[in-house]
């Protein structure tokens, strides 16, 4: 999204000095698809909607060392429960800290997304629901199914993803999103489950990472397999 894109910038021009603790939170309705509900499929709102955030916490404050999360109410009998909320604490190699919150709401309730980071100079924010080019807060028709967000006032992030993929493939040079991205993203999320399974935190390591790169293979068939159904 651009409005993440301009953080960034910000963040490495050293508008707000020292990056020290940063706060992400996304909200939307919850699927209707019966596999994202079932955790030894992939599903769950961590790897289902948080996951986004997490891919942007590493993308702000780089790599992660430590992993906390919390889920209520819980996963009983590998079914996710729903409305259902997500908050995970990482420690970032560097010492910064991100808190993550992540919520499946009400059917029909209107998508949310934000974010604030802060450093030792000021802060950087963003939250769609002040997004003042076109706002409507109201429950969604029952027959609606569009589950993707509403698009940003900025360029398409699906948009500018295919298209940069392209290009990459045109001029010989790697994407700006690359595979050990999807694998950092992947590998925080499934600690993220460990944690909440053992109440303690979960410290990563390069084994986890490439765990995780199996199990987002392991996933991907899943999905198409579902898909097929």
């Amino acid at each position: 999204m651009g409005e993440y894109a301009q953080i960034k910038a910000g963040i490495d021009a050293g508008r707000i000095g020292t990056l020290a603790v940063q706060r992400f939170s996304r909200a939307g309705s919850a699927p209707q698809t019966p596999w994202f509900f079932r955790e030894s499929t992939g599903g769950g709102v961590i790897r289902d909607l948080m996951i986004h955030d997490i891919d942007q916490a590493v993308w702000f404050a780089g790599p992660v060392a430590t992993v906390y999360a919390v889920q209520n109410p819980p996963t009983v009998d590998d079914r996710v429960p729903a409305p259902v909320t997500a908050h995970v604490v990482l420690t970032h190699r560097n010492g910064v800290i991100s808190h993550l919150h992540a919520s499946w709401v009400a059917p029909g309730m209107p998508f949310r997304t934000s974010v604030e980071v802060s450093g030792t100079e000021g802060r950087l924010r963003y939250d769609s629901a002040e997004d003042h080019s076109l706002r409507t807060d109201a429950v969604l028709d029952a027959g609606a199914t569009d589950y993707l967000p509403p698009m940003s006032p900025e360029e398409s992030p699906y948009f500018a993803e295919i298209s940069d993929f392209v290009a990459a493939l045109r001029e010989g040079r790697e994407a700006k999103v690359g595979p050990d991205d999807g694998i950092e993203a992947v590998a925080v999320a499934e600690a993220a489950y460990t944690s909440i399974a053992s109440g303690a935190p979960v410290a990563l390591s390069a084994a986890d990472r490439s765990a995780a790169d199996a199990d987002a293979s392991a996933d991907a068939d899943a999905d198409a397999e579902e898909a097929s159904r």
